[in-house]
């Protein structure tokens, strides 16, 4: 198995860093042209009013699929996550809400659960999916990411991203102040999966997607503070 090697770039952008890293070999080792794509295996949703989010791992996840965690948080608070997994993005700069991502590429060996926690009890939702290779083999890295935050608006764009062959742009977005309900998503994308409670909305989507330039729009069906974000993940074979 290869160790995680980092490579980072930095990019211009109005809310968030964006970086290329290389996460995880799995399978055989290949340099053929691209067979397989990625497919979405599974996903988990989960809510707390108290100190811990526990997210229960996708049915049928398996060695070297990428698992993602994303959370809302009805407040501004730090989380703690689990042990091995990475922050994803740094979030965008928000007034009384947060929005925070997670990655990890599983391994032969995974919890049947993961816990994320914070101080102090929080209004908190969180989604979990795994994705993985058709083709059985291949090496997962980390595009570009980008975000934004509307104070008091019903809807929000991501900002560009630029994805390249046999990528995933996943999509996130929330709103502060209770349940809400999307009016519009985002273009040509599918649902993963998404929940909302008394404090905080978070639904996250999902597109196959080529060499492209993007952004994606969400639009609820009340007002508040509403954070996006999207990130590309891309697999080599």
């Amino acid at each position: 198995m290869r160790n995680i090697i980092v490579i980072l770039f930095l990019f211009v952008c109005s809310c968030v860093f964006g970086q290329t890293q290389n996460l995880y070999f799995f399978g055989q080792n290949q340099s053929s042209a691209i067979t397989g794509e990625i497919a979405l295996r599974a996903s988990n949703t989960a809510s707390t009013t108290g100190t811990t989010l526990t997210l229960t791992k996708p049915t049928g996840t398996a060695e070297g699929d990428l698992m993602i965690v994303f959370t809302g948080l009805g407040e501004n608070v730090a989380q703690t996550r689990p042990s091995g997994w990475q922050v994803l993005f740094t979030p965008p700069v928000s007034f009384t809400m947060t929005q925070l991502g997670y990655y990890k590429v599983a391994t032969a060996s995974e919890p049947s659960s993961y816990n994320f926690t914070t101080a102090a009890s929080q209004d908190c939702v969180g989604v979990i999916s795994t994705f993985y290779s058709t083709a059985g083999y291949g090496e997962w890295f980390m595009g570009e990411e980008n975000g934004d935050v509307n104070s008091s608006s019903n809807t929000v764009t991501t900002g560009n991203v630029t994805s390249v062959d046999n990528s995933i742009i996943i999509s996130t977005f929330s709103i502060n102040g209770g349940v809400a309900t999307v009016s519009t998503p985002p273009s040509d994308m599918t649902l993963i999966d998404g929940l909302g409670i008394s404090g905080i909305t978070l639904y996250t989507y999902y597109e196959l997607t080529n060499f492209e330039t993007l952004s994606k729009t969400i639009v609820w069906d009340k007002t508040n503070e509403t954070i996006g974000t999207s990130n590309i993940f891309y697999l080599i074979l």
